[in-house]
C-alpha cells in the first residue's frame, strides 16, 4: 500500500533533497501504518534533557537530550532569531550565539535581544549581559573580586545556579564596559595576566568556573556576596538558619556531606548534626545533606559527629565508620572554615521541649499499586489504539 502510494506521486515530486525525500516517505508511512501511532508514543516517552559529560572542558557543560519535534522546532527558531539580533561586528559564530541565547532564555524567557560583543559604544545591541546579573559569587575572603570595576557587594538571596566561592581575580582597572579587543569566546578584556592568574570558582555539585570567567562575570554585573567571618556566626534561637548562616554552610560544604554523594548543596537540606533542639542552629552543628541521606541519617541507623573544620565522621548501624571532608577545604585549603564549638542548648541540659526533625514522607499508594496502575494504563492505551485501527471485514 505504501509502495503503491509513493509510486503514484513520485512523478510529480520533482527534484528533492535527501532530507525532503525522507520527510515525504515518513509522511506516507505515518499515514498508512497503524503501528506508527504506538511507535510515536513510545518515542515520546524517551524525551529528556541531560547535563554534563566526563570530557567537558573547564567552564563549559555539554547539554543533550530529546524533545518533541514541535518543541525542538520552536526552540530552534527562537535561538536562531535571538542569535541574529547582534550586529555584523559580533565576533561569535552562529553556534556560539545560539548557545549564549539558550543561557539568556534561562534567565529571561521574554528576552528580545542578545547582548552584542562587537565592542562598539554606539551599537544598539550593546549593554550589560543579563546572564551575569543572574549569577551570585560568594567570597570566603575580605577581598571582593572586581572591586576596581565598581561592583558593590550585596546580600542577595541565593539563586538556583550560584557559582561558589572565591577569592576571585580582579579585572584590569579602567576596563571599559565593552573592550574593543573582544574575542569569539565571549571573554572580552581578559587577555594577559588576568587570563592566567587567580583562583577559580566552583558551582556546587557542578564543575569548575575558570578564573577568567569569574572575573568576566563580576565585571559584567554578577552579584558579589562576601560571606560572614566565622567568628561572627553565632548560634541562632530557631530551627531554620538565617539566609546568612545558610549561605555560609552551603559554601563550606558545596555538596552533600554523606560519604560518596555529590548532590549540590543548594539542593540539600541543612541538617542539625545533633538534632535540634538538643543541638544548636550553629555552623558547627549544621551540614548539607540531600533528602535521601537526610532520611537515611534520621531513620536508618546512621549517625555523624561533626568537627570544627566541617569534617564528618559517619557511623552506620554495623559500626563501620567513614570520614567526609567539606569540598571547600579540599579546593580552597587556605580559606577560613573552622568554626567554634556550638554552645549547649536548653534541651541539651534537660530543660527544653521535645525534639523536631525531618518526617518520613508518606506514599499515597504502595509501589505495587503504582506498578499495577501503570500496567493498566498501558493496556487501556493499547486497547484504544487497536479499536481505532481495527476494521471489520470486508476490508
Amino acid at each position: 500500500m505504501i509502495d503503491a502510494a509513493l509510486a503514484g506521486v513520485a512523478p510529480t515530486l520533482g527534484v528533492l533533497s535527501q532530507k525532503n525525500t525522507e520527510t515525504a516517505i515518513d509522511v506516507w508511512i505515518e499515514k498508512f501504518d497503524p503501528v506508527a501511532v504506538h511507535c510515536a508514543r513510545t518515542a515520546a516517552r524517551s524525551r529528556c534533557i541531560e547535563f554534563g559529560a566526563q570530557e567537558d572542558p573547564a567552564g563549559t557543560v555539554a547539554v543533550w537530550g530529546r524533545l518533541l519535534a514541535t518543541d525542538a522546532a520552536v526552540l530552534r527558531a527562537r535561538l536562531t532569531a535571538l542569535a541574529a539580533t547582534v550586529c555584523e561586528g559580533d565576533p561569535r559564530t552562529v553556534g556560539q550565539r545560539r548557545a549564549d541565547a539558550m543561557g539568556l532564555l534561562a534567565v529571561d524567557p521574554n528576552a528580545e535581544r542578545l547582548t552584542c560583543l562587537c565592542g562598539e559604544p554606539g551599537c544598539p545591541a550593546a549593554g550589560v549581559d543579563p546572564r551575569s546579573a543572574a549569577v551570585t559569587v560568594y567570597v570566603l575572603t575580605e577581598t571582593v573580586p572586581g572591586a576596581a570595576t565598581g561592583v558593590v557587594p550585596g546580600n542577595p538571596a541565593p539563586g538556583p545556579e550560584d557559582p561558589q566561592p572565591g577569592p576571585d581575580p580582579e579585572p584590569e582597572p579602567d576596563t571599559p564596559a565593552r573592550d574593543p579587543g573582544v574575542h569569539g569566546d565571549g571573554l572580552q578584556g581578559l587577555r594577559g595576566p588576568a587570563a592566567v592568574t587567580g583562583t577559580p570558582g566552583v558551582i556546587p555539585g557542578g564543575g569548575v568556573v575558570p578564573a577568567p570567567l569569574v572575573a568576566e562575570l563580576v565585571a559584567t554585573g554578577a552579584r558579589v556576596t562576601t560571606l560572614a567571618d566565622t567568628n561572627d556566626l553565632t548560634a541562632e534561637p530557631r530551627y531554620r538558619p538565617s539566609a546568612k548562616l545558610a549561605a555560609w554552610v552551603r559554601t563550606r560544604d558545596l555538596t552533600c556531606t554523606f560519604p560518596g554523594c555529590h548532590r549540590g548543596a543548594q539542593y540539600c537540606d541543612l541538617d542539625h548534626s545533633v538534632p535540634w533542639p538538643g543541638g544548636a542552629t550553629h555552623p558547627g552543628n549544621l551540614a548539607a545533606l540531600c533528602r535521601t541521606h537526610h532520611l537515611l541519617k534520621t531513620f536508618a541507623g546512621w549517625s555523624t559527629v561533626q568537627h570544627p573544620d566541617g569534617t564528618h565522621t559517619w557511623t552506620n548501624s554495623a559500626g563501620h565508620t567513614y570520614t567526609t571532608v567539606p569540598l571547600t577545604r579540599i579546593l580552597f585549603p587556605d580559606k577560613p572554615i573552622h568554626t567554634p564549638a556550638p554552645p549547649p542548648t536548653p534541651a541539651a541540659t534537660g530543660s527544653g521541649v521535645g525534639g523536631r526533625g525531618l518526617a518520613m514522607p508518606r506514599r499515597r499508594r504502595t509501589r505495587a499499586h503504582t506498578h499495577a496502575a501503570r500496567i493498566n494504563a498501558e493496556r487501556r492505551l493499547n486497547q484504544h489504539t487497536l479499536e481505532q485501527n481495527a476494521k471489520p471485514p470486508p476490508f
